[in-house]
């Protein structure tokens, strides 16, 4: 747990750690306040029950000199001490603010990190990981990391610290019995971390699980919601969920019985010993009058140490159980600083490889092998040369490497082996300026449910007002925008619903053309298209295509006849048929 602790506060960041070493502050300022209360409660007791012996307490005489007054009364202590609980409280209150300011944009500074790892993680490394993992890790484990690890680790040093000082200051006053006392607590503590501890691990485990389970049931579902209703199988869906949900729900009963299991045996245990006490004192015959500010104290200990050893274990447990999903995140933490630095290499390694596509230009593909994982080849000795105003059509079997291919070109993925390059220029050492290069357009056309402009814009910077209108009008969007009473500014709905096909269609080529890219990929763009409109959408592409590189993969003879160069994969390479 210690490791686990040493991992968090690592990869936090310096802000957070910074800001940790204040809430420290405040929390020792808290503890020498609750330490004043302590030293206050015998002489109180003692005043109270002993008016004569106020000239005897030593702490009644410093008081006295600290104040410059001669005599410190009963009523003078009592408001004494309300100040130092008022004053206390303030800054339990400050702390807590404190706790939840920290904790909220520690939360939100590690979901943008994990989330940013995600989305600027290499192509071939996102094609591995399961979207439910992705969602589960940004919405669910970063949130469990900084409420069930980092805030229960502050727990526990806030409950230590405070145990060191009241045992301290009691072990001080009496050791005999503060011994017995904290060997009480302390083997309870033990006991119940050595019971518990593979337990919650497992269930930290089957929670994560569950949670992924979810994500995925929620995903798939609306991702293919259509398909649902047309096969009228929605029952399948919910029947997962529930099942999932009702698994979860054991899951949560346990841990949440197991989190109270501490308390209430600590209360027997205390009762017990009480007991035991009341009985020593009785059949001794002691005088309990004597006794009364020592029981005292050490009654407002025990109450202290009751909810503090309490939370103690509920903290422990709490990160016990968090320990799956708070290790995912340090994981993905370091993963997004690898990634970062990377990225800023690469970042300040591109601005000294400058590409210059304003004359002619060309992709040459060199001895390319490629595969995923090192499974079985998509390509293997792949030699092949695009050049400037060539018109491809791409044809070959499902599943022969149509998108991979271009997914290479494009700088998406790279080769297991060989060379891409761009005129002189090593593909892999100018991916990021590349990018901006390239123009896609697939057969989903994806769409926000945004408006027609944030849809075209696409999140990107520095595109003007004439690029947009200029491109509204080169893809035949005028018209339509132009009937719309919101115009440009129109919502497009939920993935587009409030459009035909080949309204987005035209939405999605505008987003890929809007920067004047050299490069556009066609990625079975028009498979939902009837004639007429690929008719269209080829005017399109006839107006746009000089000085470009243009790669249809389709399965139309209409595309077919309207390229310039056709290929097809075959044996694991690229032959030009024409």
């Amino acid at each position: 747990m210690f490791k686990q602790f040493l991992q968090s506060y690592h990869i936090i960041g310096k802000a957070n750690r910074i800001k940790s070493l204040w809430l420290l502050l405040i929390l020792l300022s808290i503890i020498a306040l609750e330490l004043l209360n302590f030293s206050l409660i015998i002489p109180v007791l003692t005043i109270l029950f002993d008016k004569e012996s106020i000239e005897k307490i030593t702490l009644i005489t410093h008081l006295e000199n600290l104040f410059g007054v001669s005599t410190f009364s009963l009523i003078n202590l009592a408001i004494l001490f309300l100040i130092l609980i008022i004053v206390k409280v303030l800054l339990l209150l400050f702390f807590e603010y404190k706790i939840q300011k920290y904790s909220r944009e520690m939360q939100v500074d590690m979901s943008l990190r994990a989330y940013s790892y995600f989305l600027n993680s290499r192509w071939q490394e996102i094609l591995k990981v399961d979207h439910a993992y992705i969602m589960r890790t940004i919405l669910s484990d970063i949130g469990t990391f900084v409420t069930e690890g980092i805030l229960k680790f502050i727990e526990i040093i806030k409950n230590t610290l405070f145990l060191i000082f009241i045992v301290s200051y009691l072990l001080f006053f009496n050791f005999k019995i503060t011994a017995i006392i904290m060997g009480v607590f302390v083997s309870f503590t033990i006991i119940i971390f050595v019971l518990f501890k593979k337990k919650q691990v497992y269930l930290s485990k089957l929670t994560a699980e569950f949670q992924k389970s979810r994500y995925k049931n929620i995903s798939e579902s609306i991702l293919s919601l259509r398909d649902i209703k047309l096969t009228g199988n929605s029952s399948f869906f919910l029947n997962a969920f529930e099942n999932n949900e009702k698994k979860a729900t054991k899951v949560l009963i346990v841990s949440k019985i197991m989190s109270k299991i501490p308390r209430y045996l600590l209360e027997i245990i205390l009762v017990a010993f009480a007991v035991l006490i009341a009985v020593y004192l009785d059949t001794n015959n002691f005088d309990i009058n004597n006794y009364i500010p020592l029981l005292g104290l050490y009654a407002f200990a025990i109450l202290k140490l009751i909810p503090i050893f309490t939370v103690y274990n509920q903290s422990i447990q709490a990160v016990r159980v968090a320990k799956y999903q708070t290790e995912e995140a340090i994981k993905n933490a370091e993963r997004f600083k690898k990634i970062f630095e990377q990225y800023k290499l690469r970042e300040r390694d591109e601005k000294f490889n400058i590409l210059d596509l304003n004359q002619e230009f060309k992709i040459k593909v060199s001895n390319v092998d490629f595969s995923y994982d090192n499974s079985k080849p998509i390509f293997k000795n792949l030699n092949l040369e695009l050049n400037k105003n060539q018109t491809i059509y791409l044809e070959g079997p499902n599943g022969s490497g149509k998108s991979t291919f271009v997914d290479l070109i494009s700088g998406l993925l790279s080769p297991s082996r060989g060379t891409i390059k761009i005129n002189n220029s090593n593909l892999i050492d100018v991916s990021n300026n590349w990018l901006k290069e390239v123009g896609y357009v697939s057969q989903t056309n994806f769409l926000m449910n945004n408006t027609i402009k944030e849809n075209i814009v696409f999140g990107r910077e520095n595109i003007s007002e004439k690029n947009i209108i200029g491109i509204i009008k080169l893809v035949g969007l005028d018209e339509l925008i132009n009937s719309l009473p919101e115009g440009i500014d129109t919502n497009v709905g939920n993935l587009g619903s409030s459009f035909s096909g080949g309204q987005k269609q035209r939405i999605a080529i505008a987003r890929a053309l809007v920067l004047n890219p050299n490069v556009i990929i066609l990625d079975e763009a028009t498979n939902a298209l009837d004639a007429d409109t690929e008719k269209n959408f080829l005017e399109i592409i006839n107006k746009i295509k000089k000085n470009r590189i243009i790669i249809f993969i389709a399965h139309s003879e209409l595309i077919k006849n309207f390229c310039d160069t056709k290929m097809i994969i075959k044996d694991k390479k690229i032959e030009i048929i024409n």
